[in-house]
């Protein structure tokens, strides 16, 4: 839901700069609509948090925001792609579909080979060095293969977050609170 509805924004003020400025070119006003579409979380948080709603509750939206800058990012390197090489509309909504689900889908394994490597690991330093290099792992390859790395990088801390505290070794939990 929140790519989808900071896609909608993009796209919408996208179009609304293409009718206020003639000759505009469309990457420049996708670039302009990336820009503004992603929402700032922290009023909604301090309020929240104000209020005593469920820390769950605040980590659910701080999380959400984190999807939202992904996908506003990627869709900012979609248009800067655009601005350097010509390509039409098209060839740009096939390139979002391969650079999103594919940072998705990286994400999610990579995720799945992490998990498995920390069950492996009994000593509490190696796994904070797992821990360490993981985003950089999610990241950097995902990016090399044109993927989103930004949306691999959120989706393998995702998963690895909602099943990573049954995986890791006590000691490693209490260091990485630590550190």
């Amino acid at each position: 839901m929140a790519f989808g509805l900071t896609l909608v924004t993009a796209l919408a003020v996208m179009g609304t700069a293409l009718l206020a400025v003639p000759g505009l070119p469309w990457p420049e006003a996708l670039a302009l609509g990336a820009a503004v579409a992603p929402t700032d979380p922290v009023a909604a948080t301090s309020m929240l948090k104000r209020l005593g709603a469920p820390r769950r509750q605040v980590t659910i939206l701080e999380e959400e925001s984190l999807v939202i800058d992904g996908a506003a990012l990627t869709l900012f390197g979609l248009a800067l792609a655009a601005m350097s090489h010509p390509v039409t509309a098209g060839e740009t909504g096939i390139l979002l579909l391969k650079v999103v689900f594919g940072g998705v889908l990286y994400g999610l394994a990579l995720a799945w080979v992490i998990g498995r490597q920390r069950s492996l690991i009994k000593d509490g330093g190696g796994q904070t060095v797992l821990s360490l290099v993981t985003p950089f792992l999610a990241y950097f390859p995902a990016e090399h293969f044109g993927f989103s790395g930004v949306l691999a990088t959120i989706v393998t801390g995702f998963m690895l977050g909602i099943r990573g505290p049954g995986r890791l070794q006590p000691a490693s939990r209490l260091t990485g609170q630590v550190f």
